[in-house]
């Protein structure tokens, strides 16, 4: 009886968790002339950091894979502006660090690029950003996984805790 009592309330919490991460985030949006700064970091890289608002930073920080969607995203716009300027080569987004809170997040990112090419790829990038394909990337990468727990408050990950706690004692 006192199994079936403990047992009962699981499947009704766990049903309940199941449809909140569905609920899309609002788009993300980048101020490109305002957040976006980039830089000469040396004579052979420059870098970056992009502040996007309505951006849950965790998910970005838990993980990596959507990180190198955004920087492949920007860095095949870039190529793409910078293949029409006639610059042909690599300039691959290497996004070192993400910061930020649950409304914005804030990337960090390098590129290895020759000084000879550090305004034209600076302008290319902020470009880039203003693309609405770019923008798009950052939003889809940004929705909640089904299995992404940055989308329940803490609140509800204490009381998911307790639930597996229990269930290891019950047994």
């Amino acid at each position: 009886m006192s199994q079936k009592e403990t047992a009962a309330p699981k499947p009704t919490k766990a049903s309940g968790k199941t449809l909140k991460p569905s609920k899309p985030s609002k788009p993300s949006t980048v101020d490109c002339d305002k957040d976006h700064t980039v830089t000469a970091k040396d004579d052979k890289n420059v870098q970056g950091v992009l502040v996007v608002k309505s951006c849950h930073a965790s998910r970005f920080a838990r993980k990596p894979s959507r990180c190198n969607h955004v920087g492949d995203k920007l860095g095949a716009l870039l190529k793409s502006r910078l293949d029409k300027a006639g610059i042909k080569g690599q300039y691959p987004v290497n996004i070192v660090k993400t910061a930020g809170d649950k409304t914005q997040t804030e990337f960090h990112y390098t590129i290895p690029c020759d000084k000879s090419q550090h305004q034209t790829v600076i302008q290319s990038l902020k470009d880039s950003c203003k693309e609405k394909d770019f923008i798009d990337t950052v939003t889809a990468e940004n929705q909640p996984d089904e299995d992404d727990s940055s989308s329940e408050s803490d609140e509800e990950i204490a009381i998911l805790e307790e639930l597996y706690s229990q269930e290891g004692t019950s047994n």
